[in-house]
């Protein structure tokens, strides 16, 4: 486990991608004691997928030195070829992540800081392991709004041969981080946010996990504001997240055919959906 004892708290936000996470992160952001960055996908860069059992051994996984660049980039850093050094244990990377976002959130005289990747959420078990003061923010969002917009995002952004364009493509991906989330549902260190609940009710559902984090809610999260700190210039489709929050148009029932709309609700995990919204849901 790693760690400066001036930095109180260190939150991760995850869930499926097009769930919210980067307007969540934007409100987070506004908050007085809490520090953030674009998405570094740490975790993913230098784990992988078929590499993870490396890692919880305490071994490096030979991803390291191609993640940590990767990461850097991100967060607009320069000198990592001067404070990595190879080793063959992966807490030594972990140590380099960690010591570049304790250093910028000190910088910037906050106690806490923010990271937020959404493919972050299959790594749970690993960052347990190397980050001190962990918590973890699930956000989850009805499927279809979705789907809707991944597809949406592929057509403006994504190049004809990306795998986003096909809309059963989407229900995996939701459907498979539905599941991961609700395997951590009363565990401590957890914490889920709804995101229809978020635009409807903002003040609530934030007061409500600044309590879990243990900060007081501040007005400042709910106003609106231009926060680029936080959007990669590599990532175009996240500017709007900074806009003012209304309720979404259904780009699903505009993106998907007609005819395969019905098999599309069909495929989607709506049991497990609506047990995460029966427990984590704000009333009207």
């Amino acid at each position: 486990m790693t760690g400066s004892g001036l930095i109180q708290r260190r939150l991760f936000l995850f869930g499926c991608e097009r769930s919210g996470t980067t307007l969540l992160q934007i409100m987070l952001s506004r908050h007085s004691d809490i520090f953030s960055t674009p998405e570094t996908e740490f975790f993913r860069n230098t784990v992988g997928s078929r590499r993870g059992w490396l890692a919880k051994l305490g071994l490096a996984t030979g991803k390291e030195r191609n993640g940590l660049r990767k990461t850097c980039e991100a967060m607009r850093l320069a000198d990592y070829p001067l404070r990595y050094r190879p080793s063959i244990f992966y807490g030594t990377t972990a140590r380099t992540f960690l010591s570049y976002l304790d250093a910028q959130a000190q910088a910037e005289g906050r106690s806490i800081w923010l990271e937020k990747s959404p493919r972050h959420l299959f790594h749970v078990d690993v960052i347990r392991r190397y980050v001190d003061g962990v918590h973890f923010i699930h956000i989850f969002r009805r499927g279809e709004d979705v789907i809707g917009s991944i597809l949406d995002r592929a057509q403006k952004y994504l190049g004809p041969d990306s795998r986003q364009h096909d809309v059963f493509d989407g229900v995996n991906r939701w459907n498979r981080a539905i599941a991961e989330s609700a395997k951590f549902v009363g565990q401590p260190g957890h914490s889920f946010v709804h995101y229809e609940s978020l635009v409807r009710r903002p003040d609530a559902v934030l007061d409500r996990l600044c309590r879990d984090i243990g900060i007081e809610f501040e007005r400042a999260m709910t106003e609106s504001g231009v926060y680029d700190s936080v959007i990669s210039s590599s990532r175009p489709h996240l500017a709007n997240s900074a806009a003012p929050i209304t309720p979404p148009e259904s780009k699903f029932e505009r993106l998907v055919p007609l005819h395969q709309q019905e098999r599309v609700r069909q495929a989607l995990d709506m049991p497990l959906y609506e047990h995460l919204v029966d427990q984590f849901r704000f009333s009207r």
